[in-house]
């Protein structure tokens, strides 16, 4: 058991190097939420808002193709 945790622990020290500190990617996320000022729902929100807007211009450039108008 003491020869496990000697080998995780020098393959720790291997993947990360020294002076560097890891961080859970909770910690991060949370870090990048306030430096950013917005949340990872908000941002789902503006992606699922971006999506929707250009399905709805692909159909209306669609049907304006259908009665021969071409780029408005």
């Amino acid at each position: 058991m003491i020869k496990n945790k000697k080998n995780l622990l020098q393959h720790k020290q291997q993947a990360c190097p020294k002076g560097l500190k890891t961080k859970s990617i909770q910690k991060i996320r949370e870090e990048a939420e306030q430096k950013l000022g917005t949340t990872k729902q908000e941002i789902d929100g503006r992606l699922c808002n971006l999506r929707a807007s250009q399905e709805l211009d692909k159909q209306v450039q669609q049907k304006l193709g259908e009665i021969g108008i071409r780029d408005l």
